[in-house]
């Protein structure tokens, strides 16, 4: 197996195919959608979502101050990258 550069600087590394989003993105662009979705019906404030997931997920921050700490815009652009064609195989 090919020796990763994060293994030299005693990182934890993980593999994934080369597709768009990869796993990180792929996963955590939907869960922040979700979040902007649930505050915009009314769900609950920014805050009341932020603390049921930062307090139910045991994660850091929230989703609404994570995309706001990551840009809005950013975020906006990485939901706008295409994903695979269906059908695709894994």
């Amino acid at each position: 197996m090919e020796s990763c550069p994060g293994e030299s600087m005693k990182k934890i590394t993980t593999v994934s195919k080369d597709i768009p989003g990869f796993i990180a993105n792929r996963i955590l662009m939907p869960y922040i959608n979700e979040a902007a979705f649930a505050l915009g019906e009314g769900i609950g404030t920014r805050e009341d979502i932020d603390t049921t997931m930062k307090l139910g997920t045991n994660v850091p921050m929230g989703p609404l101050t994570l995309a706001d700490f990551i840009g809005l815009d950013t975020c906006l652009a990485i939901m706008e990258v295409p994903l695979l064609p269906a059908p695709f195989v894994l």
